[in-house]
C-alpha cells in the first residue's frame, strides 16, 4: 500500500498528524522569528529617550481661561550658571547580581543619592536586574566609573544630557508676570464695592494663584532633576540578557546558544502539545475509535458483498 492509498484509507489519521505538524511547525518558526529579532536588534533598546518632564506635565493640569500658561520656552543666551539634567544608562555583565546591586546602592547613598526602584528577574536561572538611581550630578562620574569597576565587561555605556535653563528662566518671567497681575487684581479687589464684582475678582486671583503654584512646581522639578542625574543600570550574569547590540557579525558562541535555547522552546512546545492531546483524548479518542470501528465493519461488509458476487 503506498502512502496516497493509505492517506485515502486512513482520513482521521491523516488529520491528527497534519494538526500536530502544524502546531510543532507553527511554534518552530515563531522561535526564529524571535532570535532573529533578538540578534538584529541595536541600540534602540531603550527607544525613544525618555522624557524629563513626565513629573512636569502632572504638575501643570490646572486650566484657566484668562491667562494660560506657555509651553514654549524663550531662548536665554546670556546665562553662565547652565541647569543640565543629566541620564546615563549602563549594562553590566557581573558575578553576583545582588551583590553588586547591594554595591551601588551602597556607593549611591554614600555620596549623598538614593535609589528609586530595583527589579531582578530569573533570580534561580540566569539573573538579570534593573536597578535605576539618583546621584548629585558632580559626583555622577565617579558613581560611573565606581559601577564600571564591580563589572567584569562593560556591554553598553551612554549619557544623556538636556540643557533646560531656557525653561527655567522662562518659568520665572511668566511667575514675575503673573505676579505683577496678581497685584493688580489684589489692588481692584481692596476697591472693590459690589459682590458680583468681589466674586469675579476673586475667581481670577484664584486661578492666577494656582497658575503660579504650577509654574512654582515645574521648577522645583527642574532644580531638582538638575541636581540630581538618573543612573540606570542593567546587570546580568549572562551576556546574551543585556541590552546591547554584538560588535561581531558572526559569533558562533552566541549562536550556539540562541540554538540551544530555541531547542529547548521547541521541545517545550511540544510537551505542551502533547499534555493538550492527552487532555482531549477523552473527546477524541472515543470518537476515533468509533470512526475506526465504522470503518473496519463497512470495508468487511464490502468483502462479504463482493465475495458473494464472485461465487454467483
Amino acid at each position: 500500500m503506498n502512502a496516497i492509498e493509505w492517506v485515502k484509507n486512513h482520513k482521521a489519521e491523516t488529520a491528527l498528524i497534519a494538526i500536530g505538524v502544524w502546531f510543532i511547525g507553527g511554534k518552530l518558526l515563531g522561535s526564529a522569528t524571535l532570535y532573529s529579532i533578538n540578534t538584529s536588534s541595536s541600540g534602540n533598546y531603550y527607544g525613544a529617550s525618555e522624557s524629563i518632564f513626565d513629573g512636569v506635565s502632572a504638575l501643570g493640569n490646572s486650566k484657566s481661561t484668562y491667562l494660560p500658561v506657555s509651553q514654549t520656552a524663550t531662548p536665554q543666551t546670556n546665562t553662565t550658571d547652565r541647569k543640565v539634567v543629566q541620564d546615563s544608562y549602563l549594562s553590566l555583565l557581573v558575578k553576583d547580581v545582588t551583590k553588586t546591586q547591594e554595591q551601588m546602592v551602597a556607593k549611591a547613598e554614600l555620596v549623598g543619592g538614593y535609589m528609586v526602584s530595583s527589579t531582578l528577574s530569573y533570580p534561580e536561572e540566569s539573573p538579570y536586574a534593573q536597578i535605576v538611581l539618583r546621584v548629585p550630578s558632580k559626583f555622577l562620574k565617579d558613581v560611573v566609573e565606581h559601577y564600571r569597576s564591580l563589572a567584569i565587561k562593560v556591554t553598553n555605556e551612554s549619557l544623556y544630557g538636556q540643557d533646560v535653563t531656557d525653561q527655567y528662566i522662562d518659568l520665572q518671567s511668566r511667575i514675575d508676570s503673573m505676579n505683577q497681575t496678581l497685584t493688580r487684581y489684589e489692588e481692584i479687589r481692596q476697591k472693590a464695592t459690589e459682590v458680583n464684582q468681589l466674586v469675579e475678582v476673586q475667581r481670577e486671583i484664584t486661578s492666577l494663584q494656582t497658575q503660579i503654584d504650577s509654574l512654582k512646581g515645574q521648577q522645583k522639578y527642574l532644580d531638582q532633576t538638575a541636581l540630581l542625574s538618573k543612573v540606570t543600570v542593567n546587570l546580568s550574569t549572562d551576556e546574551l540578557a543585556l541590552p546591547y547590540a554584538p560588535t561581531e557579525s558572526f559569533r558562533p558562541a552566541v549562536i550556539f546558544k540562541q540554538a540551544v535555547r530555541s531547542m529547548l522552546g521547541t521541545l517545550r512546545d511540544c510537551g505542551e502539545f502533547i499534555i493538550w492531546v492527552v487532555v482531549y483524548s477523552i473527546i477524541w479518542a472515543p470518537v476515533l475509535a468509533a470512526f475506526i470501528w465504522w470503518r473496519r465493519r463497512a470495508k468487511k461488509a464490502q468483502l462479504i458483498a463482493n465475495s458473494g458476487q464472485v461465487k454467483k
